[in-house]
């Protein structure tokens, strides 16, 4: 089939487990790690423009997010749900096997990871690389989160409810006197808005004679920084350093646009940004392409891109993102657009 330009959108490589996928030939040492990823997340963009010869970049970049829920129905599966930044943006807090506090919660994806792998126990299995640790939240930061607490608490059932740190203690079995020492200290730090990790963002006391609720939550690939190697236009470039005419990539296909630990929220800032990049500079090849009367062949057919159906395809991208549930922690009250 002839065609006049593509635009691969097709994702990044967070699912690619298998004995030749991109996790084990660029960074095997999280390979046991659950993933927060699709199944379809195989990097299938990327090895179709490696094929052809383009060049990669920042391949051992994967983004190893710090809470993926662990489903108490089971505990060790590969495929985890997405604890979202939210949860600790409230005011939750991450506590170990011990009772202890061992970081800033607020801090970058990275930063909480590495906390979480340093003080909290990897738990006896083959199958998994998994380090568990307790995300607390008290009824304020609940309201505070929003309706979809209850979603992750009565529908996928990831979060218990205990009436007091009392029955906290027990049901996750943890001295109830460390607790409340911990609590202590917090509490002491909300006072003084600073607190030993040089956290100084502080909602919510907690009270250990209330309603408390837990999670277990464990780091899980999220998200590959490495892909195909671009320009500015998005035009995917070669192992010789130049541009593979007719060929444009954008969003996590991509390669070294977030550096080596993308920020929360910055992919669907991409996904905009680059995104609209890409449509201008594949109309732009069409045209010149007319003109010229260059002869391009692919196997994946021609691509029209005009405004109204790259608007299309935004809305049709929100849309699928709200109905998985990305933006669950939004208050969308003039949702004209979706």
């Amino acid at each position: 089939m002839y065609c006049n330009a593509i635009i691969l959108t097709s994702g990044g490589f967070g699912h690619d487990f298998g004995e030749n996928g991109f996790l084990k030939e660029f960074v095997p040492h999280i390979m046991k790690f659950p993933s927060t990823n699709g199944h379809q997340s195989t990097g299938s963009g990327v090895k179709l423009g490696r094929e052809i010869g383009a060049d990669l970049v920042d391949m051992d970049k994967v983004q190893v997010h710090p809470t993926g829920f662990v489903d108490p129905k089971n505990r060790y599966a590969k495929d985890k749900f997405l604890a979202p930044e939210l949860l600790r943006g409230v005011g939750g807090i991450l506590v170990n096997e011990y009772g202890d506090r061992f970081c800033n919660e607020l801090g970058t994806r990275d930063y909480v990871t590495s906390k979480i792998k340093e003080n909290c126990k990897k738990q006896d299995t083959d199958i998994l690389d998994q380090y568990e640790c307790f995300l607390l939240m008290n009824e304020e930061m609940a309201i505070e989160f929003g309706h979809n607490f209850n979603y992750y608490k009565n529908v996928k059932g990831f979060i218990l409810e205990h009436q007091n740190f009392y029955e906290l203690a027990e049901n996750i079995n943890i001295d109830y006197t460390k607790l409340e020492n911990m609590i202590k200290q917090y509490n002491h730090a909300y006072d003084k808005k600073i607190d030993k990790f040089n956290k100084t963002t502080f909602l919510y006391k907690f009270d250990v004679n209330k309603k408390i609720y837990s999670m277990i939550i464990t780091p899980s690939i999220h998200y590959t920084m490495g892909g195909l190697k671009i320009n500015s236009k998005t035009e995917v470039i070669d192992i010789n350093r130049n541009k593979i005419y007719g060929l444009f990539a954008t969003g996590e296909v991509t390669g070294g646009v977030h550096g080596s630990n993308r920020l929360g929220g910055n992919s669907l800032a991409e996904c905009g940004v680059f995104g609209r990049i890409s449509a201008y500079s594949a109309v732009n090849y069409i045209k010149n392409y007319k003109n010229s009367h260059i002869k391009y062949s692919s196997i994946l057919g021609t691509i029209y891109v005009t405004f109204f159906e790259l608007m299309i395809m935004v809305l049709v991208i929100l849309k699928c993102y709200k109905r998985i549930g990305y933006f669950d922690n939004y208050d969308f009250r003039n949702d004209y657009l979706l």
